[in-house]
Order: structure tokens, then C-alpha cells, then sequence
């Protein structure tokens, strides 16, 4: 006799199932929701960010433009009246003519102020290590870490107590010491400049401001640039002769004074009778090419004056030069 299996009916779904799933589901877009809005949101305020950051860049660099002159060359500006933006690009360009006239401190101090203008392009740079503060402050120390290093090529010796020159000139007075036993036979043709009053009566006809070849001077004793001398000749004058070249080590630094050399160039083997310069910031391309005789004691605030005279446009001659009244020894 065959037994017929008998199969249990299946269980309906529970309840509780059904509402932990829909639950579950409307968790699940509502977090992906969230998650979209957060996202759009996101997204817009970045835009928002980038575009206010877009704006000042521009005005920032629109700024920098102001600063440009006809030849396309940074010029510092005056302060009043510049836009905020402006001002950071103002100071950096400022403060990297300083460093090119020697003036660390001055550069330094204004790297400093630039390094906190927040979020301008002179202070952070748009390219990374390669613009703005932060690149002329890496300048400003590896030069501070270069003359450390390498102390016995950018000082000189102090000159000799005895021996000392005084400059009357129409801005001040300039005391320098000599270096007798360094450049004897330049000591001995300056002196006679003094004796015969060579000196009297010319004027500082050349200022370099740093931006030729890193050189910073103020040249004069021209006697062409006496009051009867015309500009144009200005430079090439000389009392018909001429000094010896002497080889010393002595350095083009701030307050250095040296011979010029006679008209024909660079690598003249002799140094004018009568011109001479003043060095207002290091010009180390100078160094051994010409004679270091004297070093600036008292009066480098006089020096300074003279070489902030205002030039004749596309020249290095300034509008109202410096006169030399009277040169004394002491």
C-alpha cells in the first residue's frame, strides 16, 4: 500500500522584514542624497573659491603691470596711492633694486613685509618656488651665507689712523682713510690731487645705481665737469696722465674708493690721474681690475645722498651733480 508524503505549507514573510528593508532602502537614498548634496555643494563653493582667487591673481598682476615702464622693466613706485594690490609688487620690486645696489638690510626688511601680504602673488608665488617673498629671501641668505664664508673677499682691512683725507663736498663732508702700504704709488697721486687742488671745483658726474653689471658707484674729479666743462664730455677728462696699475687685494665693498681708468675700456693697464668713484653697494666684477687705494670712514650717509640724485633720462649722469668745495688732509 502506498503512503501518500504530505508538505508543509510555506511561511509568509514577516512582517517586521518587510518594514526593516524598506527602512533600510530609504536610509540608503537618503544618505546617497546627503551625499550628492554635500558633494554639489562642495563643488560650487570651490568654484566660488576659485573664482574670487581668480579675481585677485588678476588684479594682483594687473597691479604688477602698473609698475612697468615703456622698455617693459619693473620700476619701483611710489607709495602714495597705490592700490592694496599693487603695494606687495611695489616692495618686491623695491627691495630686489636694493639688493642689486648692496642695501641687504633695506632688501631684507622689505622681503619680510612682502612675506606677509597673504594670499597676493608677490608674497606666495603662482609657480611654486620659482616666483615671489620666498625666492628673494633664498637670495638675500645665500648672499649673507656667501660673504660669511668667504669674510676675507668682501672686507677690507681698516686703513691706517694717520694719513686721512677730508672731501667737502656741496651734500656733506666725506672723511676716507688711504691704504699707503696696499697702493703706494695711487696714495701718492691722490695726495698730489689734494696739493694742487686738482679736486676743487668738480663734481660727482656719474652715478650707477646697481643695475649695470652690479655695479654701485658714484664717480667724480673729472675736471672736464668743472663749471666751465660741458655734460657730454663729462668722463673723459684727465690732467694729461696716468697711474700705474697695482695689483692688491683689496675689494670692491661698500665704501671702498678706487681709480677710474682712462677712456679705451676695461683692462686698461693704468688708472686715471684724477677720477676716482666711490663704491655704494659690493661691485665684486671690479675686484682686481681696478685699484682699490681708500676706504670711506666718516660721511657714507653723504655718498648715499649723492648717489640718490635724480639722473638725466637714459643716463648715468645726474641732473644737479655734486660739487667737490675743498679736499684737505687731516
Amino acid at each position: 500500500m502506498a503512503i501518500d508524503s504530505m508538505q508543509a505549507p510555506a511561511a509568509a514573510p514577516a512582517p517586521e522584514a518587510d518594514e526593516y528593508f524598506e527602512k533600510a532602502v530609504r536610509g540608503g537614498l537618503i544618505a546617497v542624497g546627503l551625499a550628492a548634496a554635500l558633494w554639489i555643494g562642495w563643488y560650487f563653493l570651490q568654484r566660488t573659491l576659485k573664482a574670487n582667487q581668480d579675481a585677485a591673481d588678476s588684479a594682483a598682476w594687473s597691479g604688477f603691470a602698473q609698475l612697468e615702464s615703456d622698455r617693459g622693466v619693473a620700476q619701483p613706485a611710489p607709495v602714495e596711492g597705490l592700490d592694496k594690490s599693487v603695494q606687495p609688487w611695489a616692495d618686491l620690486v623695491r627691495a630686489n633694486q636694493l639688493l642689486r645696489e648692496g642695501k641687504r638690510a633695506d632688501a631684507r626688511a622689505l622681503v619680510e613685509k612682502t612675506a606677509t601680504a597673504g594670499d597676493s602673488p608677490a608674497a606666495k608665488g603662482l609657480i611654486p618656488g620659482a616666483s615671489g617673498a620666498s625666492v628673494l629671501a633664498q637670495s638675500v641668505g645665500a648672499l649673507d651665507q656667501w660673504e660669511k664664508e668667504k669674510a676675507a673677499l668682501t672686507t677690507n682691512p681698516k686703513p691706517p689712523e694717520t694719513g686721512r683725507v677730508q672731501i667737502v663736498t656741496t651734500a656733506g663732508t666725506i672723511v676716507i682713510g688711504l691704504y699707503d702700504s696696499l697702493a703706494p704709488k695711487h696714495v701718492e697721486n691722490f695726495r698730489k690731487l689734494l696739493e694742487n687742488k686738482s679736486l676743487e671745483g668738480t663734481r660727482f658726474h656719474r652715478i650707477v645705481k646697481g643695475a649695470t653689471g652690479g655695479i654701485s658707484i658714484v664717480q667724480g674729479g673729472d675736471p672736464n665737469s668743472k663749471e666751465e666743462g660741458k655734460p657730454e664730455t663729462w668722463g673723459q677728462g684727465s690732467l694729461g696722465g696716468s697711474v700705474p696699475f697695482e695689483v692688491n687685494r683689496l675689494a670692491h665693498v661698500r665704501g671702498a674708493v678706487a681709480m677710474a681708468q682712462p677712456s679705451g675700456g676695461m683692462g686698461a693697464p693704468t688708472s686715471s690721474d684724477c677720477q676716482f668713484y666711490i663704491v655704494t653697494g659690493p661691485s665684486h666684477s671690479l675686484d682686481r681690475r681696478y685699484v682699490v687705494f681708500g676706504n670711506v670712514l666718516e660721511g657714507m650717509d653723504v655718498v648715499d645722498k649723492i648717489a640718490e640724485s635724480e639722473l638725466e633720462p637714459g643716463t648715468e649722469r645726474p641732473k644737479a651733480p655734486t660739487m667737490i668745495v675743498k679736499v684737505q688732509a687731516l
